[in-house]
């Protein structure tokens, strides 16, 4: 044994040379290069015999005396230079399959033109370590993707099957650096149909339309609050299946009360999504889900059980959703002691719940609210029995494969009725947020179910009945966006003022000092001073055409919000700033004041909120 370590070591220091550079630009060892093995580090290319043979194992950098590779199993692993020394090292890191460094770091007998001798060890190990070190330091910027749908750099969808990955024409293997991302490996999954071609090529066998109007007969299984609600969520699982290609990700939360069949309907879109989804969460946390599904891109079934935890699991949950809608949630968190977490999800969410809690508006904004009811108030249809919904399923796997590569292959056809679809959403009086969530939801449908394109002339038309789903007209018609919210909070304020025995609002002092009719108008407005308040008008309004002065500055009007924190100073400003409502095709907006005005003693800034937004007297029960 002893004798045979000092050979391998007698091997390593006699055969340890560099490899010469060409002195032109042409590929491939030098000219007088005698020997079988080759390797430029000009371009990092190995080469046997004159010919490529690319190494299975990829070094990224090193840290902290670690060296980082892709392993020629695709997965990125961290070894010391002592782990790969060890007897077991470069079979771990080569997976087993030691043919290519028996090729490469062995001695070549150029009168035998063969190779002799053992595996280099040494050799092998000293050049491996040598290029992390020239890759440089790792800092583990560059995106390391595993399973799900990703944007490619043409912004076309790259599926990443677990142990192949499809992008743009060709089949490749895991480890594969594409942009500026790395595709690692992960469980292999179901690929949308395709068809192989020569040379490692594919071609997509998409769908017809028919598939995707089967879909929508199924979901007419469940009793859904109106026909529009059905077809967004099939545009979400549309959606679904396209995941972290879209700019945007739009999540679906359905409200399903006691008998509505939720967790079925989980069933059936987790089936019909197939390989681009993960299973049917029913245990689960916020952290569980940053944890586990870290690096992928698939979409992601949530369904909550009868609890009185679940609002709770549910409000936590949306802090996560929320950075999903964009390009996913990444990042990392730490703490004092040294330890870290990186924080790496992609995916679409849906979500279905038997309660929901009050939104916030950044949900509202996020998240398609739907609704199903329960099957025993349906008039028009009897519920399916056990075995129908079972046949449905077992479709439903059978359709995946096809719709999921109409999903991909028709992407132009997807990026078309977007387009027409955010248009129409903001024809409609909706705001950018508005066209984005509830636009790719109606172009997963349109694109699921039609072959032409949504174009401005008739089909656009039809999308005027998905009016009563844009978030900003139903909180701007219900006052529930944040800046009416803010002002209907300030007004229903009660401060230390009494009238007739009863302490009076806030709003009931502005109606009363709108009120020009009134003896004592002059005296109720004094009284919104100290709260750093004040009505003004314009030359030639009378008071009921006002507009109301609210602070930027102001210890009285933070006091009278002191239980509301996020009302508090720039944050008021901010949300007051983007108070708006439209009436009659005029629309009235928050302005800023010209100039510093003193407000109940205070030189500040203020906001003038225009008096369509004021309450006055006749508004009041009599």
């Amino acid at each position: 044994m002893a004798k045979q370590e000092q050979e391998q070591e007698d091997d390593f220091s006699v055969d340890a040379m560099e490899y010469p550079s060409r002195d032109d630009d042409r590929s491939g060892p030098p000219d007088d290069w005698v020997l079988p093995s080759w390797y430029s580090f000009k371009t990092g290319e190995w080469f046997w015999e004159r010919k490529p043979d690319p190494c299975p194992v990829r070094p990224l950098g090193f840290r902290d005396g670690e060296y980082i590779f892709i392993t020629a199993a695709g997965e990125r692993r961290s070894f010391t230079s002592g782990q790969l020394h060890n007897r077991g090292g470069l079979p771990d890191l080569f997976v087993g399959e030691l043919w290519w460094p028996l090729r490469h770091f062995r001695k070549y007998d150029l009168e035998k033109k063969a190779l002799v001798g053992g595996l280099q060890r040494e050799r092998c190990i000293a050049l491996l370590l040598r290029l992390c070190r020239k890759k440089g330091l790792y800092d583990g910027t560059r995106p390391h993707r595993s399973v799900g749908t990703w944007r490619g750099p043409d912004g076309a969808p790259v599926v990443h099957a677990g142990d192949r990955i499809f992008n743009d024409g060709f089949i490749e293997d895991p480890g594969v650096e594409i942009g500026d991302a790395t595709y690692v490996i992960g469980s292999s999954r179901q690929a949308p149909s395709y068809a192989n071609l020569p040379r490692g090529g594919y071609k997509w066998l998409p769908a017809g339309t028919d598939l995707g109007r089967i879909v929508a007969a199924h979901l007419d299984e469940w009793h859904w609050e109106s026909a529009e609600s059905r077809d967004l969520f099939q545009g979400g699982q549309y959606c679904n299946m396209l995941c972290a290609a879209l700019t945007w990700l739009p999540h679906i939360f359905v409200r399903a009360p006691y008998g509505s069949g939720k967790s079925m309907l989980l069933r059936y879109a987790r089936t019909l999504c197939g390989g681009a989804a993960h299973p049917v969460q029913q245990t689960y946390s916020k952290a569980y889900l940053e944890q586990n599904f870290s690096s992928t891109a698939a979409a992601l079934f949530l369904d909550e059980a009868e609890s009185t935890e679940a609002s709770h699991r549910i409000r936590a949950l949306f802090e996560l959703i929320r950075l999903l809608s964009d390009d996913g949630a990444e990042g990392g968190r730490g703490t004092a002691g040294g330890k870290s977490r990186k924080l790496d999800v992609h995916g679409t969410v849906t979500m279905a719940a038997t309660t929901s809690e009050d939104w916030q508006p950044q949900d509202r904004s996020r998240i398609a609210y739907l609704e199903i009811r329960p099957l025993k108030q349906r008039r028009d249809h009897s519920p399916a029995p056990p075995e129908v919904l079972a046949q449905h399923l077992q479709l439903a796997a059978e359709m995946s494969p096809a719709i999921r590569a109409r999903a991909v292959a028709l992407w132009p056809l997807f990026l078309t009725n977007l387009k027409a679809a955010r248009e129409a959403v903001l024809g409609m009086g909706g705001v950018m947020r508005d066209a984005d969530q509830l636009g790719h939801l109606i172009a997963g449908w349109w694109t699921m179910t039609q072959d032409e394109p949504l174009t401005p002339d008739h089909p656009v038309a039809q999308l005027e009945r998905f009016r009563p789903h844009i978030v900003s007209l139903i909180e701007e018609e219900d006052g529930e966006d944040e800046p009416s919210k803010l002002l209907n909070t300030l007004f229903g304020l009660t401060p230390d003022k009494w009238v007739g025995g009863e302490r009076v609002t806030i709003g009931q002092i502005i109606a009363h000092a709108r009120d020009g009719e009134s003896f004592d108008a002059d005296k109720w407005r004094k009284t919104l001073l100290p709260y750093g308040l004040a009505l003004v008008r314009h030359q030639g309004e009378n008071w009921d055409q006002g507009w109301l002065a609210v602070a930027n500055h102001h210890p009285g009007l933070d006091e009278l919000l002191s239980k509301y924190p996020s009302y508090q100073g720039k944050k008021r400003r901010q949300i007051l700033g983007d108070l708006q409502r439209t009436v009659a095709g005029v629309e009235h907006v928050a302005q800023p004041g010209a100039t510093h005005m003193r407000i109940g003693g205070s030189q500040t800034r203020y906001l003038l909120i225009p008096p369509i937004f004021l309450p006055s007297r006749s508004d009041e029960p009599a």
